[in-house]
């Protein structure tokens, strides 16, 4: 369907062969998903999605390591409906799921890593690619550089990103010693330094999976983590924070209780969803699909908005946005140009998606 069906008043006609077989004036009192997009490359799940000048950019490489990389760089014009291709990295980088920002006029990436081990350069690197729109040149930056013997750290992998005051802020975990490590660490393109930020909450020994989302010029996260729970077995426990950027500190605010209809409740009260799609539209930020359980296929039908003035959540109305169908997890939920989207990653099913929708709400 066409995104400019306006939410009111409106003319339904029906035509076979081009001949009107039926008219009626109707009522649109609520929106959906609408536009479908469809991506040039049917496998697309856990790429990088980044908007940058109202336009989209999709980065996917999932497969380093396996001899059989095939990295895909395109960007989508919501006003022409139509995919560029751009030059992939001078070296095979992986995506790491949503793990690009656009700050100052550059794209930059999430992080990666590489353990040279007992190859030359015998080094433990941490590493970011900048993109240039402008003229389409890719750019390496090393950010930390070591030999095995000084590190701590191993089964480093970075887990998503965010851009806050003209900084890129990264989320990893690591191992060292034998104990699970949960930071974010902080890139300042101004100088070129590179730090740990702040440590993020976890559970020892706990799987936690961590979102990230900016709205109004704050920062929040959303944390899912497995929890044992007496009422059904292993399963997901959330957490909602705003991030104090200054002073580095997580405010907790209300998360979801009433989910319209309920998939995983750990008690009476209180709403799970793994790691769920989180965007910032107009003001608001909205949580859309995830699983059921962490790393489980079972998805999650959860649609819901926060309002930050009220520290409140409530349910996004009507049945025809068929939650979690398009992108249970792992794809793009963001903004273009003053409109929502959604798509790409896996659907309910687990199957990959290659298609984007403008999300109309009423």
């Amino acid at each position: 369907m066409p995104e400019n069906i306006p939410i009111g008043n409106a003319k339904f006609e029906l035509y076979n062969y081009n001949k009107l077989v039926y008219s009626a004036d109707v009522v649109v009192v609520n929106g959906g998903l609408l536009s479908k997009v469809l991506h040039p490359i049917g496998n697309n799940q856990r790429g990088d999605y980044i908007v940058h000048n109202n336009e989209l950019y999709t980065y996917v490489n999932r497969w380093v390591g396996s001899g059989t990389e095939q990295p895909q760089f395109h960007k989508w014009s919501p006003a022409t409906y139509t995919w560029t291709k751009l030059p992939n990295p001078p070296e095979t980088r992986y995506s790491e799921y949503n793990g690009g920002q656009s700050i100052n006029g550059l794209i930059y990436f999430c992080p990666n890593v590489r353990d040279y081990g007992n190859n030359y350069p015998f080094l433990y690197e941490e590493w970011l690619w900048t993109f240039n729109p402008a003229n389409n040149v890719w750019k390496k930056t090393i950010l930390s550089s070591n030999s095995p013997s000084n590190r701590t750290k191993i089964d480093e992998e970075f887990l998503g990103c965010f851009a806050h005051g003209g900084k890129l802020y990264c989320l990893l975990s690591y191992k060292s010693y034998g104990t699970d490590y949960y930071e974010m660490h902080v890139y300042d393109p101004a100088d070129n330094s590179w730090k740990k930020f702040i440590d993020l909450p976890n559970d020892k020994g706990s799987i936690t999976v961590y979102k990230t989302v900016v709205n109004n010029g704050k920062a929040y996260l959303l944390v899912s983590k497995r929890v044992s729970s007496p009422y059904s077995g292993t399963v997901t426990k959330n957490q909602f924070f705003e991030m104090d950027m200054n002073a580095k500190t997580l405010i907790p605010r209300n998360w979801i209780t009433d989910p319209g209809k309920n998939w995983v409740i750990i008690n009476d009260d209180e709403f799970a969803v793994a790691a769920p799609n989180l965007a910032s539209y107009r003001g608001k930020i909205y949580v859309y699909g995830g699983g059921n359980t962490i790393f489980s296929s079972i998805y999650s039908s959860v649609f819901a908005v926060y309002d930050p003035d009220t520290n409140t959540w409530s349910n996004v109305s009507g049945y025809s946005y068929y939650t979690g169908w398009v992108s249970n997890n792992y794809g793009y939920f963001g903004t273009i140009n003053d409109k929502l989207y959604v798509g790409f990653g896996y659907d309910r099913q687990y199957i990959e998606s290659a298609a984007l929708y403008n999300v109309v709400i009423k």
